[in-house]
């Protein structure tokens, strides 16, 4: 589907299953407008949410205890499997993409997110000590520049490449509401400064960044001065505040999670574009004019639906796209 709108129409990132060749024919025949590489969890351990973004760290070592993932001296079979997973996940991806010209997205964990739930080798939350927060994202970051040296090897006709970072607990993180293992106290409240710095050095790895966060709360602001390009959110939490005018304003784009992520009833395409060109005109802007930097994506990852319910709704972003381009 080419978007003569300039809407990008799009998935988050996870599919359901736990085959990668056909998650990512699914895919590609699905989402053309902007191919993604799929994730899928349904796998366990090394193709969740927090195994698959450590194993991009660089120089960093992973493995899983029943506390969940933490840091280590030294590579082992945790993380060996992962690396597995995704060597065919990029296999399937490539055979998936074979001959394509256009943009692709890539997706990972974002570095607050993956403070919260990665641990240190002692123990504990990487997020309560400051210098290995520091450490584990810049280690993502030079992980990254390898994973997307790697899609362009593999995806010679890729013109742009989104890189997507996935906060779902960003909010929480940012206001301080994230407990200790206990459970008896709260871990430290990162200052302002240090999630800026910290998601700015992202800015720049791919064509453009993306932050993802399917809850509420999201400082925009922030994320404006971190050099984010793109805030994909679920579009329940769109609201008529002058953050969403400024973050416009400053010229970023907007992606709205306008199907859910789960098998369920599809929201019609005319009223959703309806709703969605009310509310932006509502904050002083004329859906037509910023079509280029709008996207529809699901409100969250598909790996707890079915494969026919992802493609439905991919059809019915699709109808979202075209609906926006006849108002032109």
């Amino acid at each position: 589907m080419t978007s003569t709108s300039g809407v990008l129409a799009t998935g988050i990132g996870s599919f359901p299953g736990d085959d990668p060749v056909r998650a990512n024919s699914v895919m590609s025949e699905s989402f053309s407008n902007l191919p993604f590489l799929v994730e899928l969890p349904a796998r366990g351990a090394g193709a969740d949410l927090v195994g698959r973004a450590a194993l991009h760290l660089a120089e960093l070592h992973v493995d899983i205890q029943p506390s969940g993932w933490r840091l280590v001296d030294r590579a082992g079979g945790d993380e060996r499997r992962a690396q597995g997973l995704l060597s065919r996940d990029l296999d399937a991806f490539e055979e998936a993409l074979s001959g394509y010209v256009g943009p692709i997205k890539t997706q990972v964990t974002g570095p607050w997110t993956l403070a919260a739930l990665l641990n240190t080798f002692r123990g504990g939350s990487v997020l309560a000590d400051p210098g290995a927060s520091r450490d584990v994202a810049q280690s993502l970051v030079e992980g990254l520049k390898l994973h997307i040296a790697e899609l362009k090897k593999r995806v010679p006709g890729a013109t742009k490449i989104y890189l997507q970072l996935d906060e779902p607990m960003l909010p929480r993180v940012s206001a301080g509401e994230i407990s200790s293992v206990s459970g008896l106290s709260r871990i430290r409240k990162p200052s302002r400064t240090e999630i800026i710095h910290s998601l700015n050095s992202f800015a720049g790895l791919a064509d453009q960044l993306v932050l993802h966060c399917c809850a509420r709360g999201v400082d925009l602001d922030v994320l404006k001065d971190a050099s984010v390009d793109i805030v994909s959110v679920d579009y329940q939490h769109f609201a008529i505040e002058d953050t969403w005018g400024r973050w416009l304003e400053a010229d970023r784009g907007l992606w709205f999670g306008v199907v859910a992520g789960v098998d369920g009833p599809l929201p019609s395409a005319s009223a959703t574009v309806s709703d969605m060109r009310q509310k932006l005109a509502s904050i002083g802007f004329d859906i037509t004019k910023i079509s280029s930097r709008l996207g529809v994506t699901a409100s969250c990852g598909y790996a707890g639906a079915s494969e026919d319910y992802v493609k439905e709704s991919a059809k019915r972003l699709a109808e979202m796209v075209e609906s926006i381009g006849e108002l032109s």
